[in-house]
């Protein structure tokens, strides 16, 4: 076992991978997001932050850099982190989990939620690169599920249902957390 245990947290757009981090940092877990990582390179570059580009500079990124390369951006700060237990938001694709692999010991957890649920989360999020069509929705959608997604929402350790309330979030996440506790105390 390494010596650092990295949960890693994958699904689609709007199934509440945020909400699940924001349960993680108020229990103490320091979170670090895949999509950051995209978002400051776009500002690196000066481009803006709707949807369509940053999809396309996610690809543009793991073409330059290998299908891990948002990963191993993010692999330094994991590593340095004091913590012995550390959150990566966003997985996107199974070379990013052997990625992680090769050096933490990883948890893989799923959030699920139904399609339209979805869609009525990221509208009322708001943020620059949400849908704000059903059809920007499904394009969106679509692009994650090519760069591999459904693959590792698959082969998820865990899959965390979030189809009801946030109580029924945190919930699942109490669960979640035993399980962290267990693998802390087997260390």
């Amino acid at each position: 076992m390494s010596a650092k245990l990295v949960i890693a947290t994958t699904g689609m757009p709007g199934s509440g991978k945020g909400e699940l981090s924001r349960l993680f940092r108020e229990a103490g877990y320091p979170v670090y997001v895949c999509g950051d990582v995209v978002r400051r390179e776009a500002e690196r570059r000066g481009l803006p932050k709707d949807s369509r580009t940053l999809g396309g500079l996610m690809f543009a990124l793991r073409e330059e850099g290998g299908r891990a390369a948002i990963v191993r951006r993010l692999a330094p700060d994991v590593r340095s982190d004091p913590s012995r237990v550390v959150v990566v938001e966003g997985i996107r694709n199974l070379e990013e989990v052997e990625e992680l692999r090769r050096e933490f010991d990883v948890i893989l957890v799923a959030v699920h939620s139904p399609p339209r649920l979805r869609y009525e989360r990221l509208v009322a999020r708001g943020r620059g690169d949400d849908p704000r069509t059903p059809e920007e929705f499904r394009e969106r959608d679509a692009r994650e599920l090519r760069v591999g997604v459904g693959d590792v929402i698959a082969l998820s350790d865990l899959v965390i249902r979030n189809d009801g309330t946030l109580a029924d979030l945190e919930g699942e996440f109490k669960g979640l957390l035993r399980r962290v506790e267990e693998w802390i105390g087997s260390g």
